[in-house]
């Protein structure tokens, strides 16, 4: 009987493609988006309008934490999807530091390579604005804190790596990119309701 790896077998000919295939760069991996920010700030309207631009029917207020996911065709690879998993953070702060403190589902080690974070405010109510965002970006950066300790504890480079390249990309040779905060994430701030002020 042939071995597996007889040159020219249907197996070994499946063990090359397998071996080829991961030698490829797989790119950066599925990518983990939060939408985070109090009650009644539009993240399920801006969520919906991201996910499906052409739906008009307003989605229901959410509670709790909901996950839902896109896929779309990859621009380097016409064989791969990109995926991205979606998390809104609904409820009260108890809650919303009860999801940012556990180390199952924010901000995790797998997740901060590609982790978005996305702060919704609601600009219909100013007096609350700075507040929420205040609160929400320091519940990041505390989430962060935890996850980076724990590359630290075993020598890793990561998070350094990920605040330097936040730095070059972000701020290349500005003279203040030494005096900002760079997370090593992105966060990005998104102001809704500007239409009602």
């Amino acid at each position: 009987m042939a071995s597996i790896r007889t040159p020219g077998s249907l197996w070994a000919k499946l063990i090359e493609q397998n071996n080829e295939k991961l030698k490829k760069p797989d790119g950066r991996g599925d990518a983990f988006v939060f939408f985070v920010g109090s009650r009644g700030t539009g993240k399920s309207t801006l969520l919906n309008r991201f996910l499906y631009p052409t739906r008009s029917e307003m989605p229901k207020p959410s509670e709790g934490l909901e996950y839902t996911y896109a896929r779309k065709p990859s621009a380097y690879d016409h064989e791969r999807k990109d995926l991205a998993h979606i998390w809104e953070v609904g409820g009260s702060h108890e809650f919303a530091e009860s999801i940012s403190q556990g180390d199952q589902l924010f901000l995790t080690a797998k997740q901060i390579t590609t982790a978005v974070v996305v702060v919704v405010v609601d600009l219909s109510e100013p007096g609350a604005v700075l507040g929420s965002v205040t609160y929400w970006l320091d519940q990041v950066k505390k989430k962060l804190a935890a996850t980076y300790e724990k590359f630290e504890k075993k020598g890793l480079q990561l998070p350094e790596q990920l605040r330097q390249r936040a730095k070059t990309k972000l701020f290349g040779s500005n003279d203040d990119k030494d005096v900002v905060y760079h997370s090593g994430i992105a966060l990005v701030i998104a102001a809704t309701k500007y239409d009602k002020v």
